[in-house]
Order: structure tokens, then C-alpha cells, then sequence
């Protein structure tokens, strides 16, 4: 009887784990296409052997290239660049990045501004250079050209959703935990169906406490309206930090200020807000933390809507603010 119990068992297990492999190939797909596609799954089962490569200027503002290519094994970043079209030149033995699609490193000389190319995978800063990446299947390879500033740079972004979470970094998927206040508990269910439907396999939900924020071993969200997340000191000092925390924006008292690239207030806006907004421990930090938040919760839950029903209008974003009839990208460009 045991020995029987046991093979029902062990069939059930392989039986689960396909159904999660073929989910996360199913619904990837869709998450490849921004703009939609047709739903064939011939077609879906392709592109999830694709690897997607965006190219774009002024922190996702200008859309360069957007174009999928046929996964190869071992091929790196540099391949994949050519492969999907780029125009690409290269410096320092042809490790180096120094143009893409005409746009090209510049040193901007003593009093001019510097403007060069930086990447992501998956919305996760690289640590390393584009020869010693190989991407996997699915993968999102973002390419984007703006200037240096004397502000820490993002080391993670919003613009690859659903990734880093359904295909990590480096090949490597952790799970990911959704950190909620107690009122937003509700809807951080509902975020996590969503992740679930896209393919995440190991997605948990959580209250918020001050050691999973800390000491994240997997890709994280909180989830929260301002005035509550702030309760923590983490979040507190992430904010004190908003000039080099790589996130563009800042809360205070008055309202929520909007930064530019160089770190200067721009503009404030003092009603209802919505913010996503992501941060990493530096490059190739496999488990950042995004925040969900807002000024109020109704600008919280609109933040929230936009990522589970259209976050084909974050596509590119380095970070958004979501207002009632707009939504603005950050940094902002003067």
C-alpha cells in the first residue's frame, strides 16, 4: 500500500512540474509582446525560444529597437545585438559598446556632458560586459543611452515586467516574495494570481517586516501606501537617500517631487499619485526590490492596476508615476 501511495505521489510531482514549464512558456509569450499578438501557440512556443533586445535613448523616452531573436546557446550579448539588426561599434578589442544605431560615446570634454550606453537584463544592471552575457531563452535585453550624472545610477528597473521575476538573472530564478501593508493584503493576493498566470512558479505573499527588506533572497514587492510604508525606518532612509537612490523622485510633507536625470527637482505634485519604482544593491543584484506605493491609496491601488492589467504602458520605464489621466515616466528630461 505504501509503495503504491508513493508512485501516486511521485506521478503527481511530475505531472506539476510540466504544467508549471509549459505555463511559464505559454504566457511568456505574451509578455515578449508588449503589443499583443495573435495567441497561436506555435507561435508562443517560439518566441519563448527568443531572446528580446530593446535599444532606446534618454532612459526609455526614445524606442531604438525592439526585436526578438532565435535563442542560440552560448551566443553573448554582442551577437545578439547584430542578430537583431543593431548598428553596432565597439572599441577596446570589440568588448566594448561605443555605439548603437548611430548614437555614440561621448566624453563631453571638460565643461560638456557625458553621454554613453548602459544595459540591463531583465531590468537587472549588468556586472559585466556584453561579451560575458549570454542570454537565455526569454530573456530582455535592454540597451539604453543617456548621460552620466553624479548620482548613483538604477541599478534596477521597472521597464522589463514581468521580468526579473519570471526569469531571474544569470539563469538563476529565485522565488518572489510580495511584501504588503495589512490593508493591501487583498490586492497583493491579487498581484500574486497575476505573476502566477504570467508563469512564476514560486511567488509567496507576506507582511511587511524590516528583515525581508533587508536581507532579500529573491526579487521582492512592496506593496503600500506612502504614509504607511515610511512607518519603517528602511523605507524612511531610502527616501532621505532619493538623490542618489536612483529612483528619480522623492516624498515630503507637501507632496511627492519629480526629479530630472541630474537629481534636480522639476516638478511637484501634490494630489493623488501612484508610484512603481525599483532598486537594487548595486549591479547584478539578483533580488531588488520593487515598490508599489502612492501618495494616497487610491493612488497606491492605480499603481497596482496598471502593473496587473496594462503594464504594457511601464514598457521601457526606468520608473512611473501614475496619475488619474497620465502617466509619466522618470527620470524626467528637460
Amino acid at each position: 500500500m505504501k509503495k503504491i501511495l508513493l508512485i501516486i505521489v511521485i506521478a503527481g510531482f511530475l505531472l506539476i512540474v510540466p504544467a508549471c514549464a509549459q505555463k511559464e512558456d505559454t504566457i511568456n509569450n505574451t509578455a515578449l509582446e508588449p503589443q499583443g499578438s495573435n495567441g497561436s501557440h506555435t507561435e508562443q512556443s517560439k518566441a519563448y525560444e527568443q531572446v528580446q533586445y530593446i535599444v532606446t535613448q534618454n532612459y526609455g523616452q526614445t524606442m531604438l529597437l525592439d526585436k526578438k531573436v532565435t535563442y542560440q546557446q552560448d551566443t553573448n550579448i554582442m551577437d545578439g545585438l547584430l542578430e537583431a539588426g543593431a548598428e553596432l561599434e565597439t572599441s577596446y578589442g570589440g568588448g566594448f559598446v561605443s555605439g548603437l544605431n548611430g548614437l555614440n560615446t561621448e566624453n563631453g570634454g571638460i565643461t560638456g556632458e557625458r553621454n554613453d550606453w548602459f544595459y540591463y537584463v531583465n531590468g537587472i544592471f549588468a556586472d559585466c560586459g556584453a561579451l560575458d552575457y549570454s542570454p537565455q531563452p526569454g530573456e530582455k535585453v535592454w540597451w539604453d543611452y543617456h548621460p552620466w550624472t553624479s548620482s548613483q545610477g538604477s541599478a534596477a528597473v521597472i521597464g522589463c515586467f514581468p521580468e526579473p521575476f519570471l526569469h531571474g538573472f544569470r539563469g538563476q530564478v529565485k522565488e518572489t516574495i510580495i511584501l504588503a501593508v495589512s490593508e493591501e493584503m487583498e490586492k497583493a493576493v491579487e498581484l500574486q494570481k497575476d505573476l502566477q498566470d504570467q508563469g512564476v512558479c514560486a511567488v509567496s505573499v507576506k507582511e511587511i517586516a524590516i528583515e525581508l527588506l533587508k536581507d532579500r533572497n529573491g526579487p521582492s514587492i512592496a506593496i503600500g501606501e506612502w504614509k504607511a510604508l515610511e512607518q519603517f525606518s528602511w523605507f524612511k532612509e531610502f527616501n532621505a537617500a532619493y538623490q542618489r537612490n536612483g529612483t528619480f523622485l522623492h516624498f515630503t510633507d507637501d507632496g511627492l517631487e519629480l526629479l530630472d536625470y541630474k537629481g534636480e527637482i522639476v516638478s511637484v505634485i501634490q494630489g493623488s499619485a501612484g508610484v512603481i519604482m525599483a532598486t537594487g544593491e548595486g549591479n547584478g543584484d539578483d533580488s531588488p526590490l520593487w515598490i508599489i506605493t502612492g501618495t494616497d491609496r487610491s493612488g497606491t491601488e492605480a499603481a497596482l492596476e496598471i502593473l496587473i492589467a496594462h503594464p504594457e504602458q511601464i514598457w521601457a520605464s526606468y520608473g512611473a508615476v501614475v496619475l488619474p489621466e497620465e502617466i509619466i515616466k522618470l527620470p524626467l528630461m528637460r
